[in-house]
């Protein structure tokens, strides 16, 4: 009885074991597997997804990288670009203070040549020269060999026709000077238009123009009498726009 009792007994739990085991295995163990399963793939998706991520990494790296080099060379680009530019600026500058002083100089220098040929003049008598003294005097002053010729053949003959001959040339060859100062004035001018402002360029136009008027009508030969109103009113244009010239170049020298 007691043996058969402790037989049932071990049966029993025997069986609880084997039943037990047998739970475990059916429901247990097929999800602790299914889970183990999901880890090893998560793990695997996990190194997946790092591997991608630095495949990503580096080529946006090495992308941004080779952006950042051309936006350097950009860069360069601009930097060699802009001090061109400054370069350019202060040499035009530099110009431009160089060439307002001179073009105003210039100008002035024409307009006092050619103002004196109306102007009060200092007359030579030539009393108590030689022959010889005259024809130095006028071989420095580049007379043509003619008029030196035909200037001696009366000097010592007929001195009032050689006087009036010489002061006539003289005439002429202050004309041919206010002339030439007219014409260095006007070649400046066009040569360095460049550098000047619209105002400067405008005015000084005006008053080359001027001059030259002026001066034409002051020719000796122009065998044309030109009224007096006429010259006036050009001088005074003519000095209204010198005036204003210069307070143009003052300031734009000055400002800039």
């Amino acid at each position: 009885m007691d043996i058969f009792g402790t037989l049932t007994v071990s049966t029993v739990i025997s069986a609880l074991i084997t039943l037990i085991g047998g739970l475990f295995v059916k429901s247990y163990l097929p999800t602790y597997m299914k889970e183990r399963g999901k880890n090893l793939a998560t793990k695997k998706d996990i190194a997946d997804i790092t591997r991608k991520t630095e495949e990503v990494k580096s080529e946006f790296l090495s992308k941004l990288e080779l952006e950042k080099k051309e936006i350097n060379i950009e860069i360069e680009k601009v930097k060699l670009e802009q001090n061109q530019l400054f370069k350019n600026f202060e040499l035009f500058t530099q110009k431009r203070h160089e060439c307002y002083p001179e073009l105003y100089k210039l100008l002035e220098v024409a307009n006092g040549q050619i103002r004196q040929l109306r102007g009060s003049r200092r007359t030579l008598t030539f009393q108590n020269v030689s022959a010889t003294d005259i024809e130095n005097f006028m071989r420095e002053r580049n007379f043509t060999s003619y008029d030196v010729d035909s200037i001696l053949q009366n000097w010592d003959n007929n001195k009032p026709v050689a006087l009036q001959s010489l002061n006539n040339r003289l005439r002429r060859i202050e004309y041919e000077d206010a002339w030439s100062k007219y014409i260095e004035a006007n070649d400046y001018f066009f040569f360095n238009q460049i550098y000047m402002s619209d105002d400067v360029e405008k005015i000084a136009y005006e008053i080359k123009n001027d001059l030259h008027d002026l001066w034409l009508n002051y020719d000796l030969d122009i065998g044309v009498a030109i009224p007096l109103e006429e010259n006036q009113r050009l001088i005074q244009k003519i000095d209204l726009n010198r005036q204003q010239l210069k307070s143009i170049m003052r300031e734009e020298l000055y400002s800039r």
